[in-house]
């Protein structure tokens, strides 16, 4: 599974950083300088952050929907 998660800024995407690191999941992180030229299409939804499933895009997720997007059962 190929997890990208692509943000302008680190400050609105550090809720799903926290997240994928308290649940061992490893993911690419992609900042402003690449966005826009590996993903222009994401780039045009401004700041909020985009995480990238297999090519499937989830725009700003929150915990509830990153733990049913992963299969990841609460704890």
């Amino acid at each position: 599974m190929k997890i990208t998660l692509y943000s302008t800024t680190k400050a609105e995407s550090q809720s799903i950083a926290r997240f994928f690191k308290s649940h061992n999941v490893t993911y690419e992180f992609v900042g402003t300088d690449k966005v826009k030229a590996v993903k222009s299409h994401l780039f045009k939804l401004g700041e909020m952050p985009v995480v990238e499933i297999d090519g499937e895009a989830f725009v700003n997720p929150n915990d509830d929907a990153l733990r049913h997007i992963l299969n990841i059962d609460e704890e």
